[in-house]
């Protein structure tokens, strides 16, 4: 078995508990910024900055259950999309659109893509 830094526990529930201050954070901004793109932001930055181990995912096992619920959701996200709600509200829309495209920006090249390549999970 392979040696990890933290536990599966301990990384296991650190997902939730940055899931909790992500939705906090966009329900106190009433979501003028998108929980995922404040997940995404608060991974990055723990990453970045050593707080969060780079073998996280690893260790807490969450490339497998995001697997799972990735298909889940694709299955089913197409049933449950409003598109009258989507037209109404046209600015939030855009706003999610516009992060949605710019979560894959750390990965471009540039002083941080060197080290976020260098994440276990990069390696090829």
């Amino acid at each position: 078995m392979a040696e990890y830094t933290w536990a599966f526990d301990k990384s296991f529930l650190v997902f939730p508990g940055i899931a909790f201050l992500s939705m906090t954070i966009a329900t106190k901004i009433r979501s003028m910024i998108p929980m995922p793109l404040i997940y995404g932001v608060i991974f990055i930055i723990g990453f970045a900055t050593g707080n969060l181990p780079k073998d996280m995912l690893l260790s807490a096992n969450m490339i497998a259950v995001g697997t799972i619920a990735y298909n889940v959701l694709v299955v089913h996200s197409g049933t449950m999309i409003n598109f009258r709600m989507l037209r109404a509200k046209k600015k939030e829309t855009l706003l999610s659109l516009i992060s949605l495209a710019a979560l894959p920006v750390p990965l471009l090249p540039g002083p941080c893509s060197q080290s976020i390549r260098s994440w276990p999970y990069f390696r090829g």
